[in-house]
């Protein structure tokens, strides 16, 4: 992980820094594909949102705690699976994905101070 404050030079975390944290944060992509894992398929449709046409499976993901969504539409083809998602809070659609992302960061990162 690389991370640039305003002002400050690009700074690179240690893995071992990293490991750490991933253990002791909670993972909101990790526990809805887990609920989603366990879910119940209602089948395959092709779904239409912003973002393009594709191929689903629609799920009812098990209960997350408030918010779950009702249903969930997902592909293997998008980062994440999710392209749409229907629920007591709303609906939610993807609006546009893609692969040719920039980093805005142009230094070479720097080893953060005090780290191994």
């Amino acid at each position: 992980m690389i991370m640039k404050g305003a002002g400050q030079p690009a700074m690179r975390l240690p893995e071992s820094m990293l490991s750490q944290m991933r253990g002791q944060m909670n993972s909101p992509i990790g526990d809805m594909a887990e609920s989603c894992a366990r879910g119940e398929l209602l089948g395959s449709e092709t779904v239409e949102v912003p973002a393009g046409s594709f191929d689903t499976h629609k799920i009812r993901p098990v209960d997350m705690g408030e918010g779950t969504p009702d249903a969930m539409w997902l592909a293997t083809d998008v980062p994440f699976g999710v392209v749409k998602s229907e629920g007591p809070d709303g609906t939610m659609v993807l609006l546009e994905y893609g692969t040719d992302a920039t980093s805005s960061i142009s230094e070479a990162p720097r080893s953060m101070p005090g780290m191994p």
